[in-house]
């Protein structure tokens, strides 16, 4: 759809038109977000190609087969003469890409159908998109010639194209071993395993990366990496999930993840090294928490010898230990590139400054921060001495470094 008056109409854009480029990017290089943030940019340089005549021509001649593209395959590697309603006719292969692999061959095959639906239904935009999907089945008539060694032809080729059963197979399916580079692998995160420490690069129904890797996290000891491909959270696949549904089935515990990495790497031996090593991580975590208790009561003892413990006669000190006892505190640095702190404001100073909501996956809750959290300082300075306008300006500054108060709440039954 062109809106009237407004800038498309204006250039002359017109329904059907194909947007080839922007700011010099081909669109069939793109992945979903990066066209979502390119599409964004001002000023921005279209490069469009006129929606074309439909040519009459009946579908080509030859024989049918098809290629199942396997997860961790970014680019394809080919480019076709035009777009829907073209005939998509394959025009140039790239070397040492996926269709060269693959015995794709330049004006001899053409492209016909993307997981099972006829390219010609596609919309030109929707076609780039629909082609970024792992695993994928694209379906070819060779015009001239045999179809490529290994690609999944016979009894299909015989049969008219609109007719032709076609075969979308996951990882797990013996033809996509044939072709693809890489492991899958379930990790799974237990009760006590609260935080993950994993940032997504986009929502299902998208495709969902690993962007990065909090140190010492579950997802750290799991050995997970930046770039792992999440294919399944318990069992069901992300790109049948929402972002709603996601948000909730990552809270389950146990929760099992299942994941694809790209090449050769194999992730058996870390398995066979985890349970030794998290043995290792939890037997330090107790002598830590050990050491930190034997060093709490000495202190103690000392304060007690010289009449500075909570039950000692300076009301204003044991009140201010006591208080420090209810409450811990956290600074957190929004350095540069972290555009959105992932959370908004309860009010603004002179009141106290609280965390009201926190944006799902985002700076935010990926530092653990909480509704309730209260900002007592900002770059080392408090809360109290700094204005509304001040704060504001200090919150789009990168880096800057917020202190948080949380208020530890009494367990049930403690006196």
């Amino acid at each position: 759809m062109v809106e009237p008056g407004l800038w498309a109409e204006q250039n002359g854009v017109a329904v059907g038109d194909c947007v080839v480029a922007l700011n010099g990017n081909l669109v069939s290089a793109l992945k979903t977000k990066q066209y979502q943030q390119l599409i964004k940019e001002r000023p921005l340089t279209l490069l469009l190609e006129e929606h074309p005549k439909p040519l009459g021509e009946a579908d080509p001649q030859g024989e049918a087969y098809e290629l199942i593209v396997p997860q961790g395959v970014e680019l394809l590697g080919f480019t076709t003469k035009g777009m829907p309603p073209e005939l998509l006719e394959i025009a140039a292969i790239e070397a040492n890409s996926w269709a060269e692999q693959q015995g794709l061959l330049e004006t001899v095959d053409v492209l016909m159908t993307v997981d099972g639906k006829d390219v010609q239904e596609f919309t030109a935009p929707k076609l780039p998109r629909a082609m970024q999907k792992r695993p994928l089945t694209l379906g070819f008539i060779r015009t001239r010639g045999p179809a490529p060694a290994g690609a999944n032809g016979g009894a299909a080729a015989e049969l008219p194209w609109g007719d032709e059963a076609h075969h979308h197979l996951d990882p797990n399916h013996a033809h996509v071993a044939e072709h693809q580079q890489g492991e899958m692998w379930d990790a799974v995160a237990n009760a006590e395993d609260e935080w993950l420490g994993w940032t997504p690069s986009d929502q299902p129904p998208n495709d969902v990366w690993i962007v990065e890797i909090e140190k010492d996290s579950w997802a750290h000891w799991q050995e997970l990496a930046v770039d792992d491909q999440l294919l399944k959270v318990n069992g069901v696949d992300v790109h049948e999930m929402t972002k709603k549904t996601m948000k909730k089935a990552m809270n389950e515990r146990p929760l099992t993840l299942t994941w694809w990495r790209h090449g050769t790497h194999a992730h058996a031996d870390a398995e066979q090294n985890w349970g030794a090593a998290w043995d290792d991580i939890k037997k330090e975590k107790k002598e830590k928490k050990t050491k930190r208790k034997d060093s709490d009561t000495a202190f103690e003892g000392l304060l007690e010898a010289i009449g500075l413990d909570e039950d000692s006669d300076d009301p204003e000190l044991a009140a201010a230990r006591k208080a420090a006892r209810k409450s811990k505190k956290a600074t957190v640095t929004f350095n540069e590139g972290v555009d959105d702190m992932g959370w908004a404001t309860s009010a603004w100073p002179p009141d106290k400054v609280r965390i009201e909501a926190i944006a799902p996956y985002g700076y935010a809750e990926k530092k653990k921060l909480k509704v309730g959290d209260e900002l007592i300082a900002v770059n080392g300075e408090s809360i109290k001495e700094i204005s509304k306008a001040d704060l504001k300006l200090l919150m789009k500054e990168r880096p800057v470094k917020m202190t948080f108060e949380r208020k530890i709440k009494k367990k049930s039954g403690a006196s």
